[in-house]
């Protein structure tokens, strides 16, 4: 997870120099520390609906956020948000799968 967050923190610096590695950085530090606090929200002992409502939000901002540095309008960010919700919404199932499997 935090390996995620400083990933995506160069890649904004990167941003500026050379924008395709810098738009690739951010997205693999947002997935890559979102995945992170899913997991880390998965082993909480919190009831169920609050941990969907979570993760969903986390997916959206995660997307959306990644989204950012790169040339998408309003709507395109908009969307990707969205399709974040979503799959922030079956983080549960791949979190609990991984965290099954250490």
């Amino acid at each position: 997870m935090l390996f995620g967050f400083f990933l995506a923190i160069a890649g904004m610096f990167a941003f500026a120099v050379a924008p395709r590695i810098g738009m690739v950085m951010v997205w693999t530090g947002a997935v890559c520390a979102w995945f992170g606090i899913a997991v880390a929200i998965e082993q909480k002992p919190w009831i169920p609906r609050g941990k969907l409502l979570l993760q969903i939000l986390l997916g959206a901002s995660a997307f959306s956020l990644a989204l950012t540095a790169s040339p998408l309008s309003i709507r395109g960010i908009f969307i990707a948000a969205l399709l974040g919700g979503v799959i922030g919404a079956f983080a549960s199932q791949w979190s609990r799968w991984l965290a099954n499997k250490r």
